[in-house]
């Protein structure tokens, strides 16, 4: 399979796997290496010393000049909120060159709605929303299970389904929303249904089917509980999830076809997801993945970030993973008739209606296509419409 990939020509593929439960082991033999990165107070200050060449002594005189709780002037006092507190305005009554430009970007922001335009469009991770979690802060309760000093940590971005546009015809096009959806942080000895059941899609908690003929029944069962099966596709292996009886084997059949001589793909191996966890995982950082539910609606997945759990700034509890770090802003979806209120209904085969699909809020819904007894004006199918705005 690495050669139908031609992953040798794609440079932000790392060019040798990485085996998680390996990568631990690797860490406790070079126990030389783990020593000289412990950073402790001692060789903090001896650092300090050599790089400013000064004496111990004097290091020691620098450190307790530099205390916070030193400060006794009025503007020293002022200062201390921007050292320890959580403040983002600069000073008015400095004359520093780098304040002065910060004051007047700060001013243009609020003031030239072209600026922060163009100055949004310039970010990064302008589309990121990144998630303030508090768990890491709050203290281990009724002898939560905590997590070992030597647990690996993975970062997993989950990419947005691929899907095909509407248009129909000589002109209907076929795209892939190359767009990381979630990013989770899990630990090595954590199950891959862990981070299956972490996935949100839209596609797990709509109602499938046409509702057009009951539109206010909404005790229908959503697609997660109709369609529960999935895997993963890693390594030339599918991890799929059996945790139900009812579940399939979405695999056996692709399985079936690349085994075929003649396609040069070779034996894929299978494997059931709930017995496996991330230390069994040999993947490449930066691959493209595989997670397929609902049939076909296909996830990209792909693993950015092996390392070790950090006690300054990882959560010890292990309930707290997966753990969403960040998504994509998501904007609401209006409905096409009032142009107000977000989408909940698509509507297929109305004549009355210009536009295949409409999408439909649901006052619009109710008053266009049906009758005040609740009767259907026309034939036509109505499918719930869930925004991807309400998700997150």
């Amino acid at each position: 399979m690495d050669d139908l990939k031609d992953i040798h020509r794609r440079p932000w593929i790392d060019p040798q796997k990485t085996n998680v439960r390996s990568f631990v082991e690797e860490w406790k033999q070079k126990t030389e290496l783990a020593s000289d990165l412990e950073m402790t107070s001692k060789k903090l200050k001896k650092e300090a010393s050599n790089k400013l060449n000064m004496s111990q002594d004097e290091v020691d005189k620098l450190e307790e000049h530099l205390k916070i709780d030193n400060l006794t002037d009025v503007m020293d006092k002022d200062w201390s909120s921007y050292v320890v507190g959580n403040y983002f305005q600069c000073p008015q009554n400095l004359s520093l060159k780098c304040v002065e430009a910060q004051l007047e970007h700060s001013s243009r922001c609020e003031t030239d709605s072209r600026y922060r335009i163009a100055l949004e469009r310039s970010l990064r991770y302008r589309n990121d929303k990144f998630m303030i979690n508090m768990t890491s802060k709050r203290k281990s309760r009724y002898n939560e299970e905590c997590l070992d000093i030597m647990e690996t940590m993975l970062v997993v971005q989950i990419f947005c389904p691929h899907h095909s546009s509407h248009y129909e015809g000589e002109g209907k096009k076929h795209r892939a929303t190359l767009l990381p959806d979630q990013e989770l942080l899990c630990y090595g000895s954590q199950s891959l249904t862990a981070l299956r059941d972490m996935i949100i899609c839209k596609m797990d908690v709509n109602i499938p089917g046409d509702c057009g003929d009951d539109p206010n029944n909404f005790d229908r069962p959503i697609g997660s509980e109709i369609y529960s099966s999935s895997f993963f596709f890693i390594d030339n292996c599918f991890y799929n999830d059996m945790r139900k009886i009812t579940n399939m084997d979405y695999s056996e059949v692709i399985r079936s076809w690349a085994s075929r001589t003649d396609r040069g793909i070779g034996i894929l191996r299978h494997a059931k997801m709930e017995e496996c966890c991330f230390d069994d995982l040999n993947f490449r950082l930066g691959q493209p993945y595989l997670y397929v539910h609902q049939g076909d609606c296909e996830h990209m997945v792909i693993f950015t970030d092996v390392r070790l759990f950090s006690p300054q700034g990882d959560c010890p509890l292990k309930a707290t993973y997966p753990l969403l770090l960040k998504t994509r802003h998501r904007v609401s979806t209006s409905c096409f008739m009032c142009k107000l209120k977000t989408a909940k209904w698509m509507v297929f085969g109305n004549d009355r209606l210009p536009d295949e699909p409409f999408l439909f809020c649901q006052d619009c819904m109710m008053q266009f296509n049906y009758t005040k007894e609740g009767e259907k004006i026309g034939q036509f199918s109505a499918y719930s419409f869930l925004d991807e705005s309400a998700l997150l």
